[in-house]
């Protein structure tokens, strides 16, 4: 979804500013209801399995589709964002004190994947929590 996302938004890039297409409010209003309500259930979808409900169809979609569909609501963050439409949150993502923030995020995960292999090599497998 990134890449794909990455190459539209390198191509809107490079257009002249006279073309970009301005947005209607019925395609922001909707694209944002859409992104919020899918990041919610991505993120709280998991209740029904916590609290043991038997609704195998729902696990079942539910664990299927949750990777894409949060990567489809980030993506739209992104978009509104680099495509001017992204309003205060825009302008909250853009302050100056969260640069440091941003560099130190993009960093560990650059870096994050050498402890993660060390562990693996280094701890005994399988591995089990103590009880």
């Amino acid at each position: 979804m990134g890449l794909l996302l990455g190459y539209y938004l390198a191509g809107y890039s490079t257009q002249p500013q006279k073309k970009q297409q301005s947005r209607s409010w019925t395609f922001i209003i909707t694209g944002w209801v859409l992104a919020t309500v899918a990041g919610l259930w991505t993120l709280y979808g998991l209740y029904p399995a916590l609290q043991g409900w038997d609704w195998p169809v729902y696990h079942l979609i539910y664990g299927s589709v949750y990777r894409t569909v949060f990567s489809l609501s980030l993506g739209w963050v992104i978009y509104a964002c680099h495509t001017n439409i992204g309003g205060p949150l825009n302008w909250l993502l853009s302050l100056p004190p969260l640069l440091p923030l941003s560099i130190l995020s993009y960093s560990v995960y650059l870096i994050h994947m050498i402890p993660v292999v060390f562990t693996y090599i280094l701890a005994p497998f399988p591995m089990v929590s103590p009880a």
